[in-house]
């Protein structure tokens, strides 16, 4: 057999049991990209293990330590496949619970935040936008309806759209209202909902000088000298009659003078002038009506008065009120009203014709007095205290009553006049003691030496009888009606 160049040959020994063994044989180390069918020399194998092994750690240079580095998973690629699947890929997709970014940033965003249903953050702190251009904007259905800016450290808050308004809007009691309105087709004109209080003001930059009052200037208002009638005086403000003569003045506590510079009350009018003797006109109040008056139609002062709670109710009012209206004339009597748990109602009435009524409001005496209790009038000096009184007991009527002694001094009914009784049985019934100076019996006192005797039906001056008193006895008797 003939041996290539390369390889010699080696000594083949057998043993006594005639098992034989190569010896001396060396091969030769091939290329490591060498795949045929040549014999691999231990340096050969060597050399491509190294190469396989290359620069893998220490603890991961066997298959048993790859093995355990994969948790000696035979399924690894399956594991590893269904792991990868439950991850967010890098392209995007949909999420299937909270991302907590812990103490992160969320950085590098695209453009859009975008949100199927109503988009909330929640924050316990503060909560900051920050616009790398100075703007942030508003927007509705893809459309910008607002913007906030800043522009040399200015804040701005802008609507982009052409005379579109921007509208300040509040809850007022469970009621939506515009509380400011800005007119921007109207450049940007300014419309409060209700009262604007103001510790200052300021027109076009300035607030005027002392005197200058606020008018207009056709197109505009501005501060000028005080108007023809109407200038300002410190605290005051005052409107002057056509020849300047100062008749009312407003002071800074809003009390209103009429013919006085210092008020004292919210309305104080003073009059000056030569009447002497007889009344000075100094108010008067014109009550006019766009349909036709009938009786009980005139002018009304009402009072009110504030609760603690802080609510107003009527304690008063004093009333004019037509009683004739003819048509040609009208004559009004007086009502005077007084409050009853926020309610008023007449309790004295003076009529046209001078006629007075208390508890009534149609008198036709002088003065009627109408009551619903026993009292009805009183009067007192010092300790002496007097009265008339009315009942609707047995026999009714009414009295004087003297409250010191609790009794009826005199009391009248439809039978007559009761002294010292109050059920008087004839026109005078006296019960105690009279003390007359002089008597008149059907209209004579007798003549010297007569007698008031009983005529049986009455009593009546009659001579003495012969065997009577004698001429000149004095005689003291008692009467008792």
């Amino acid at each position: 057999m003939a041996y290539s160049k390369n390889r010699r040959l080696a000594a083949i020994v057998a043993d006594v049991s005639g098992n034989l063994s190569v010896e001396g044989l060396v091969v030769p180390t091939q290329s490591s990209s060498d795949n045929d069918t040549s014999a691999a020399s231990t340096a050969y194998v060597s050399t491509a293990i190294t190469n396989l092994i290359d620069s893998a750690p220490g603890t991961m240079n066997t298959l048993n330590e790859i093995a355990a580095a994969l948790n000696d998973d035979a399924s690894f690629n399956t594991t590893v496949t269904n792991s990868i699947a439950a991850k967010l890929p890098l392209a995007g997709g949909t999420m299937s619970g909270a991302i907590n970014m812990g103490s992160q940033n969320i950085t590098a965003l695209g453009t859009k935040i975008e949100s199927a249903g109503a988009l909330t953050i929640d924050t316990v702190g503060q909560f900051n936008l920050d616009s790398g251009n100075d703007e942030i904007h508003l927007r509705g259905s893809g459309t910008t309806f607002g913007k906030f800016y800043t522009s040399s450290s200015d804040f701005y808050i802008q609507h982009p759209t052409s005379d579109e308004d921007i509208i300040i809007r509040g809850n007022d009691g469970g009621t939506g209202i515009n509380a400011l309105t800005f007119d921007m087709s109207e450049a940007g004109a300014a419309t409060f909902n209700d009262v604007v209080d103001a510790k200052n003001f300021k027109i076009n930059g300035g607030q005027g000088s002392d005197g200058q009052v606020l008018t207009s200037t056709g197109s505009g208002v501005a501060w000028e000298a005080g108007v023809d009638g109407i200038t300002a005086s410190g605290s005051n403000t005052i409107i002057q009659s056509p020849d300047d003569t100062s008749v009312i003045h407003v002071n800074n506590s809003a009390e209103v003078g009429i013919g006085t510079s210092s008020p004292s009350s919210k309305l104080h009018i003073t009059t000056n002038d030569s009447t002497t003797n007889a009344a000075v006109p100094t108010l008067m109040i014109t009550n006019l009506s766009t349909g036709t008056t009938t009786t009980g139609f005139g002018g009304e002062i009402r009072f009110q008065a504030e609760r603690n709670n802080g609510v107003n109710q009527n304690t008063g009012a004093i009333r004019s009120i037509a009683e004739v209206n003819s048509g040609t004339n009208i004559s009004s009597g007086l009502a005077f009203d007084t409050g009853t748990a926020g309610v008023n109602a007449e309790k004295l009435r003076i009529t046209y014709d001078g006629k007075v009524g208390i508890g009534t409001t149609s008198p036709t005496n002088v003065l009627d007095i109408v009551s619903t209790s026993s009292g009805i009038l009183q009067m007192q000096r010092s300790s002496n205290i007097f009265g008339f009184e009315a009942t609707t007991s047995a026999g009714g009527g009414y009295g004087l009553y003297d409250y010191a002694s609790g009794d009826y001094d005199i009391w009248f009914n439809s039978t007559g006049v009761g002294i010292g009784t109050e059920s008087p049985t004839q026109a005078l019934d006296v019960n105690g003691t009279v003390e007359l100076n002089n008597l008149t019996i059907a209209g004579a006192q007798g003549s010297d030496g007569q007698l008031l005797t009983s005529t049986g039906s009455g009593v009546g001056w009659e001579d003495a009888p012969a065997s009577g008193p004698s001429k000149g006895l004095a005689i003291a008797f008692s009467l008792i009606f």
